[in-house]
């Protein structure tokens, strides 16, 4: 299993390696503005996206035995999706472009939609390599793609092509993937569609396309806000801050997403799905809990170094963001425990009351300010593990007892450090507090270990030990 996971890990951490490299070089090419612009697009994009998956990818891979119908049926469908769906974008964008008032808005997203149709036909071969938990060659796909479309996104943005060079790294990696996918893993599809198929592959689907929908549209709503309440710059600040928070979060969140759910819907039964999940839980809460607050606190240097002084105005608002990422890492652990069991109907009822909270929240704080609605999102993600809570507590045998167990005692480590930093006023404004990150995650398990007795880290450290010894 762990194995397995380690390929996961591999992947999404050398995507994030590549994407943090692109990242640091465009950020010195392009501007606020150009970001702020490319930002617009992300919420429209990532709903259509969503939108065309229809939770079938996560069906294919939770189902145990599927028949050739199903795969024919899940392609088409997608295929059909994402057709309607960029007929739809196309039609609309003069429309978007007027309500933002930005010059062109319309032409970069009807060439930024064509996505859509590439990413449909990648699902299908996304969803076999996982189901077959064949991690490795995915890895290598994924690296390959995006390594290609950042090399020729960052050569644009150096001759001056702004944010066309955003939307083609997009486009071109969607691109990549479709074609490597299907030469390494050329199947045979045929126009043969299987009513049950559809049946059983939308019941387990209809919930999750509504959940994701709503969850792409709360993670995205703000950056599509910020330029009717404030700027395209402020905007782009925001879209640069969130990004570097979600480095972290986006490589854990994928792990246990691609990782997590298919290891987890092999068990045989739902006691045992929990019973595993914990385990994965807290050694996972245990060495990611600290990474955020660390974040926080070196929000400036990381901002200096990753975007540039240009970026300054984004230091605040990634101070804030970091402290989601402990929410947002807490969810996509209990989403997949839900979703493995296959009572995907508990995905949507959570994500509907959580989202509406969430959105009238941002909402009611739009008249306050730019800042204000980041602190807003950032305390919402907390709101959100708590109704996530109450689910597995009361239709999944996961109490509460349990979960604030699972995460306690890392929870009160990091915060406990983050006191004493606080009570001795010690400032990470220089280059030189970068040194505090390890130092601070090394203090951290260092009293987890001797201290809190956090028996998870004790067993990996001792694990190490031997290992290197």
């Amino acid at each position: 299993m762990y194995n397995k996971l380690v390929w996961v890990l591999l992947e999404k951490v050398g995507v994030t390696i590549i994407n943090f490299v692109a990242l640091i070089v465009m950020s010195r090419l392009l501007t606020p503005d150009d970001y702020g612009v490319y930002g617009t697009m992300i919420l429209f994009i990532a709903i259509t996206e969503t939108l065309i998956d229809s939770g079938f990818g996560g069906a294919l891979v939770q189902k145990k035995n599927i028949a050739h119908f199903d795969i024919n049926t899940l392609f088409f469908f997608n295929i059909l999706i994402s057709l309607v769906s960029y007929v739809l974008l196309f039609v609309t964008a003069p429309f978007i472009e007027d309500f933002y008032s930005i010059h062109n808005l319309a032409l970069y997203f009807r060439v930024l939609g064509i996505t859509l149709i590439l990413y449909a036909i990648s699902i299908l071969q996304v969803s076999l390599f996982n189901r077959n938990l064949d991690f490795k060659k995915s890895a290598i796909i994924n690296l390959s793609s995006y390594l290609l479309a950042a090399i020729i996104a960052v050569a644009m943005a150096y001759y001056g092509y702004g944010v066309w060079a955003l939307i083609l790294q997009l486009l071109l990696s969607s691109l990549f993937l479709a074609l490597f996918y299907w030469m390494l893993n050329p199947i045979s599809i045929k126009f043969e569609l299987s009513k049950e198929s559809f049946n059983y592959l939308w019941k387990f689907g209809i919930n999750t396309v509504g959940a994701n929908i709503l969850q792409t549209l709360v993670n995205n709503i703000a950056t599509s806000i910020i330029p009717k309440i404030g700027s395209s710059s402020q905007s782009g600040l925001y879209f640069q801050a969130n990004r570097v928070s979600n480095l972290p979060t986006s490589i854990l969140t994928q792990c246990i997403d691609k990782g997590v759910f298919p290891i987890l819907s092999k068990e045989a039964s739902e006691v045992q799905i929990i019973s595993k999940a914990r385990s994965l839980n807290r050694i996972i809460l245990s060495l990611i809990i600290p990474l955020f607050p660390i974040l926080s606190l070196i929000s400036y240097p990381v901002v200096m170094i990753i975007l540039g002084k240009n970026w300054i105005g984004a230091v605040e608002y990634l101070s804030i963001l970091s402290w989601s990422g402990i929410a947002l890492t807490i969810q996509s652990l209990y989403r997949n425990i839900i979703k493995s069991t296959g009572k995907t109907q508990f995905i949507f009822i959570v994500e509907v009351f959580k989202s509406l909270l969430t959105i009238l929240a941002l909402f009611i704080s739009m008249r306050y300010g730019v800042l204000f609605l980041v602190y807003t999102f950032t305390v919402s993600s907390y709101l959100g593990v708590i109704i996530w809570g109450i689910v597995l507590s009361r239709h999944f045998n996961y109490s509460f007892k349990q979960q604030i167990f699972d995460f306690i005692k890392p929870t009160a480590v990091i915060l406990l450090i983050i006191l004493v930093f606080s009570i001795c006023n010690i400032k990470c404004n220089n280059y030189y507090s970068l040194i505090l990150a390890p130092v601070l995650y090394l203090l951290y398990w260092m009293i987890s270990v001797l201290l809190f007795k956090n028996e998870d880290l004790l067993n990996l450290t001792k694990q190490l030990i031997i290992k290197f010894s």
